[in-house]
């Protein structure tokens, strides 16, 4: 068996500024994923971005310590229950690429330009929206059993609106000037089709998200609490883009245009998560486990529908005449069901006026995914223009034709190993001064190995022709394959916070932090396309190869990013039993601007 190596290098995809047809990715890659996929979830009352992987462990709050451990029993100073509300603004701000379109094409041979994709899209994605309003509440039902059982929950609600977005690794991005194979399906020498956008539809992207968390911890003995948290998501991500046009150009009756663009896209998930907490406390020092299982399940599927057809004049029967026409349809669909296991250690150490903390914790995901993919595509573009120079005729003659017929099946294997541990220092540097430090470190490994089994057909044929030359091509690809893609993705991270909280009296407080972060990722990404039968049909020359592989190997991609950020909660307590805060993030670009906030009220009963 044959193997032929090809290393993508940035250099050379920017010579294929036409290309259209990605036949060495498979459906997988274009598989969209969340931070909520796979992911225990929880009600952080400190989740910006800054601070969000930061807070738990070293943030003393009831809702962060029962996701830490429900055998953590909360203590609520002023009565038996604590009710927590917030509500939330959005970040706006880019997520890890700028934007989700495909390669952008330029009908000029001077100036092309091809977008090269971010692999850490294959992982890594957008950021969700906020919650509209988060809710916990956390109580000790039993007076008898104040400070020995208590019981809790929280709901959150995401309901969103974006612009529609497309996705980064699609196997084939119809464009009608170009076949599959970058040729020109149009007569480059004319005009292009003029585009007026008399009429858009829809475009918009819905998130609508249900979070619910219970948890409950009781004390079994003296020095022994037991707790169980139990989450559960249903989140949909659902949007469309139209575009739909139709003209005649008023009352010239000699042009006839027409074009429709529909993409859309759904994605439905849902998870169950359980966790078994203990601690045990000596003196001083207490130590905690937390183990717990998670499964869940996510259904995505692409639809993208385009059709465009042109004419001026009539054809065969004006003197300059032209037409066109292209319809192209791409159907892919993704069921994705896995689980997730994690086991995690707690401690913390009493002083007499400051307390060490620290946790690790170890989880691991394995998502099983099976796809199918059906691509069409076909185009025509003929003309006739009679050219007089000097009392001379000349008559040109363009025609071409593509077809491109894609499809597929495949299963892949998604794996996460995430390795997290903190270790802070709780100071009270005063009766009215407290002072938080640590470090977190974060390293995790995912691989996807997908195997995919693709039929695909495709043909060119155009022809040009004047009194002077006549001009054919014609082309032919029959391939029968097998795709392996073997993803890798090596993240690491430290962080490093510095708060100070400060108390003003009884009624306010303020908190002043930032994180300094350091991120580092490491890819790799190799596709073994094994041909089991390919035929090749260069004008009438037949080629028929089988049996080989074509090794495409994509560039070592490594990222690093470091960040200084800053935050800030103010905190106002209307009455000794209610506190309103303020949390803010504020960014320094050009000028000082608030990029989030949290407005929340915490009651005690």
């Amino acid at each position: 068996m044959k193997i032929k190596t090809i290393f993508l290098f940035i250099i050379l995809i920017s010579n294929l500024s036409f290309a259209q047809y990605w036949q060495e990715r498979t459906t997988e890659h274009n598989f969209e994923s969340s931070s909520l996929f796979f992911t225990s979830h929880f009600l952080n009352p400190y989740g910006m971005k800054d601070i969000k992987q930061l807070s738990v462990n070293l943030i003393d709050d009831p809702f962060l310590n029962a996701y830490l451990n429900p055998a953590i029993l909360p203590n609520i100073e002023n009565g038996s229950t604590k009710i927590y509300l917030d509500f939330r603004g959005d970040r706006t701000e880019e997520s890890i690429v700028s934007n989700y379109v495909v390669p952008m094409y330029y009908e000029s041979a001077s100036y092309s330009r091809v977008q090269y994709p971010d692999y850490r899209y294959i992982t890594t994605t957008r950021g969700e929206p906020e919650p509209i309003v988060s809710l916990g509440i956390i109580t000790y039902p039993i007076e008898s059993l104040k400070n020995k059982f208590y019981v809790g929950g929280t709901f959150q609600y995401i309901k969103s609106k974006d612009d529609f977005y497309s996705t980064q690794f699609s196997i084939y991005s119809s464009n009608y000037y170009y076949d599959s194979f970058g040729a020109a399906v149009k007569n480059t020498q004319e005009n292009a089709m003029p585009i007026i956008d008399r009429y858009s539809g829809s475009d918009e992207m819905i998130f609508t998200g249900k979070l619910l968390t219970l948890f409950t911890g009781i004390n079994l003995m003296d020095n022994l609490n037991a707790g169980i948290f139990f989450n559960t998501i249903a989140y949909d991500r659902n949007g469309s883009y139209l575009y739909d046009y139709k003209d005649d150009y008023g009352n010239l009756d000699n042009y006839i245009s027409e074009s429709k663009d529909l993409k859309s896209r759904e994605q439905n998930y849902s998870h169950t998560d359980a966790a078994l907490g203990l601690q045990y406390s000596f003196e001083d020092f207490t130590v905690g486990i937390k183990g717990g299982y998670l499964s869940g399940d996510v259904d995505q599927l692409h639809n993208n529908e385009s059709k465009y057809i042109y004419q001026y004049q009539t054809p065969n029967v004006s003197e300059n005449w032209s037409s066109s026409y292209s319809i192209s349809s791409t159907l892919q669909n993704w069921n994705q069901n896995g689980n997730t296991k994690y086991i995690g250690l707690n401690f913390s150490k009493n002083y007499e006026s400051h307390k060490i903390k620290g946790y690790y914790k170890y989880s691991k995901s394995s998502v099983n995914s099976n796809t199918t993919s059906a691509i069409f595509d076909t185009s025509n573009y003929s003309s006739r223009w009679v050219n007089t120079y000097n009392s001379i005729q000349e008559i040109y003659l363009y025609n071409s034709t593509s077809f491109t017929k894609d499809n597929r099946t495949g299963s892949a294997v998604r794996d996460n190993y995430v390795h997290e541990f903190m270790a802070n220092i709780d100071w009270n540097l005063t009766d009215y001064i407290k002072f938080l430090s640590g470090i977190y470190i974060s390293n995790s490994k995912s691989t996807v190995t997908t195997t995919e089994n693709a039929v695909s057909d495709r043909a060119s044929y155009y022809s040009s022709q004047n009194s002077n030359y006549n001009y054919q091509n014609n082309y032919e690809e029959n391939a029968d394959k097998q795709l392996t893609w073997n993803y890798e993705n090596k993240y690491f991270t430290f962080q490093i916070p510095i708060i100070f909280n400060f108390q003003f009296g009884d009624k306010f407080g303020l908190m002043l932090g930032l994180a300094r972060v350091f991120k580092d990722w490491e890819i790799t990404s190799v596709t073994d396309v094994y041909f089991r039968n390919r035929e090749v049909n260069d004008n009438g020359t037949v080629k028929n190869a089988q049996n080989f592989i074509e090794r495409y190997t994509s560039p070592k991609d490594t990222y690093t990013e470091d960040d200084t950020n800053f935050f800030t909660k103010f905190n106002v307590a209307i009455t000794k039993q209610m506190k309103v805060g303020l949390l803010l993030d504020p960014e320094f670009d050009s000028t000082l601007r608030v990029a989030q906030w949290w407005l929340s009220f915490d009651a005690e009963l």
